[in-house]
């Protein structure tokens, strides 16, 4: 049976990344792990081989029928050895992912009521990590423009590659269990800002987003009241109520969809770049979540005191250029985020993100963690590893070739530094 279930395999997956997809999404399991950094053949015997002796080969089996259920080899070894099961029809785009039962000792937040017309822009989740993605799903549009009470437009957005830790898990969950910010600190690069992206996937969520530049105060994330609008008006005689005036912020429409019953995932992104009072002027705000629009008296708007699952999951980068005060550090449930600089790991963000040659892979984090390695003054990050190791996928470069540096550029940044990389790496060959 073995031998059977290794030709179907072979026969259905022809690139290692694809298996390895079907490992990670399907199955759950980290293939790079199990078996190594083989060819695929060999992949495919040794994962055969560990999974029999370690009691999850009927789980192999499923995975593979259930991924591959039009190939004809698998179609084969399905009805000679899975007699029992009925044929499995291909997996939908947007599977049905029940909500687990918390454990009694960890609080965790109930999801949101549903709307009388359709729940699919709710979360029916209630933490990261908990199962599966399809590859893309609808999520309520956001940005600038109104906030609708019902019927919010929807966009389609695709799943977002991202290999998250299980130590980072735990942080994201436990931020959204007790309401507080999750600050994610660390240089830049290494998948700080795309972890709310991924965040609001797994959610189901829409993503407003605040890029923070020094002028950035904290009503500015609330509204914004075009006064030279209004006194244009004025002067022509068509002047509209105070309300047509106001334009809501990305924190802005978290509250107003949130008193229409629909929750939001914030990122405030490079809060480090801001002035020195934004820090306090932005606690202010994310603890009360109610404000009122003065140049409109009776306009406020506020999440429900007594629905706290619709408080924005809130998450705040910092590239550490400078201090946060330490009362700010206080009210933030923390996180500082490492570069990887495990190859299986490595070898895995690189798959997801549609590197399908093992070899090239291999030659690209070989030379990035020789890099990291060095005393450069600025040491590419994981963002610059992605861009780089694209592009040579792009044009077709030999594997073989990265240790000559092309494009350098793109991987490091300093002059110093790339004139220090090439340097060692001409020595290395020579």
């Amino acid at each position: 049976m073995q031998r059977q279930l290794m030709a179907a395999m072979c026969d259905a997956y022809t690139k290692r990344s694809d298996l390895d997809q079907m490992v990670y999404f399907v199955m759950e399991r980290n293939l790079p792990a199990i078996v190594g950094d083989q060819g695929l053949q060999d992949v495919i015997f040794e994962m055969i081989r560990a999974a029999a002796a370690e009691g999850w080969l009927d789980e192999l089996i499923d995975a593979v029928i259930a991924d591959r259920p039009g190939n004809r080899l698998v179609k084969q070894f399905a009805a000679a050895h899975r007699p029992a099961v009925p044929a499995v029809p291909a997996m939908p785009a947007m599977p049905v992912i029940p909500v687990p039962a918390p454990p009694a000792a960890v609080p965790h937040v109930r999801p949101p009521e549903p709307a009388r017309r359709t729940t699919r822009h709710l979360a029916t989740r209630t933490a990261v990590g908990d199962g599966p993605q399809p590859p893309q799903r609808e999520i309520e549009a956001a940005g600038a423009g109104p906030v609708a009470a019902t019927d919010p437009p929807m966009v389609v957005v695709h799943r977002e590659p991202y290999l998250m830790s299980p130590a980072l898990a735990e942080v994201v969950n436990a931020a959204i269990a007790i309401g507080r910010p999750l600050l994610l600190q660390g240089e830049p690069g290494v998948g700080k800002t795309r972890l709310a992206h991924a965040v609001a996937y797994e959610f189901g969520l829409p993503l407003e987003q605040i890029p923070v530049d020094f002028g950035t105060r904290g009503r500015d994330l609330l509204y914004e009241f075009d006064a030279v609008r209004r006194l244009a008006d004025a002067q022509t005689g068509h002047l509209a109520p105070p309300h047509a005036y106001v334009q809501f912020g990305p924190l802005g429409r978290t509250i107003v969809r949130a008193m229409h019953g629909r929750r939001s995932v914030l990122l405030i992104d490079e809060i480090d770049r801001s002035g020195p009072d934004f820090p306090s002027e932005l606690l202010r705000v994310l603890e009360n979540l109610r404000f009122e629009i003065a140049e409109a008296p009776g306009e406020s708007y506020g999440v429900p005191a007594d629905r706290p699952d619709l408080r924005p999951i809130v998450i705040i980068t910092n590239n550490e250029e400078r201090a946060l005060p330490s009362g700010f550090l206080r009210r933030c449930v923390t996180h500082i985020v490492e570069p990887p600089d495990d190859p299986a790991t490595l070898d895995q963000i690189l798959a997801l993100h549609g590197i399908d040659d093992p070899d090239l892979r291999w030659h690209a984090i070989r030379v990035f963690l020789r890099l990291r390695a060095m005393n450069l003054e600025r040491k590419p990050g994981l963002s610059e590893l992605l861009d780089w190791v694209a592009y040579q996928q792009t044009v077709g470069v030999r594997p073989a070739n990265l240790p000559l540096l092309p494009s350098l550029g793109m991987l490091v940044k300093r002059r110093a530094d790339q004139v220090a990389a090439a340097r060692a790496f001409a020595f290395d060959d020579g």
